[in-house]
């Protein structure tokens, strides 16, 4: 009885910690988005989330750190939202439909190797990804909805461009 209530404790900690952390994300992300990475500071990220900076510097060594866990989740997002598509869907609907889902829920199968389309697929993809983002950056609107909607008008060109014939004549 007493190992269960530790045990619960335990995992009741861990949670927290959990939830903790990936709030500090999420403020970060939203923070380094609409005033960039320089000008975001750490006590802004604490600050959003309530907590002090030295629970920060327990999840992250770093703003740097916090970056690249930031970069992570959004990849685990990218890369997890595909997995819940249905199968008999396009790759490039799928991955379309994916992101946008992954941007609308950040606040919350393997293949055989030899086959070439899907490494070609996520070329592609991440192609567009950057070019969106690059784009994204380059605006004066730095908001999560613009970089949403800029995404998807590129990965909206991104099935004619490669499906469709480039030349009329």
């Amino acid at each position: 009885m007493v190992e269960l209530d530790r045990r619960e404790r335990r995992e009741l900690r861990e949670r927290k910690k959990r939830r903790t952390r990936d709030a500090l994300l999420v403020a970060a992300l939203e923070l380094f988005t609409t005033h960039g990475y320089e000008e975001t500071a750490v006590d802004e990220i604490t600050d959003a989330v309530e907590v002090c900076r030295r629970t920060f510097f327990r999840c992250f060594a770093g703003k740097e750190a916090a970056v690249f866990a930031v970069q992570d989740m959004v990849e685990s997002h990218f890369l997890s939202e595909p997995r819940q598509r249905p199968a008999d869907e396009a790759p490039f609907e799928a991955k379309r439909r994916a992101v946008l889902c992954a941007w609308d829920s950040l606040a919350r199968d393997p293949r055989d190797p030899r086959d070439p389309r899907p490494r070609a697929a996520v070329a592609a993809f991440s192609g567009v990804m950057r070019a969106a983002g690059q784009l994204w950056g380059q605006g004066g609107d730095g908001g999560m909805e613009s970089l949403r909607a800029l995404t998807e008008t590129y990965l909206d060109a991104l099935t004619p461009a490669l499906s469709e014939r480039w030349r009329t004549s």
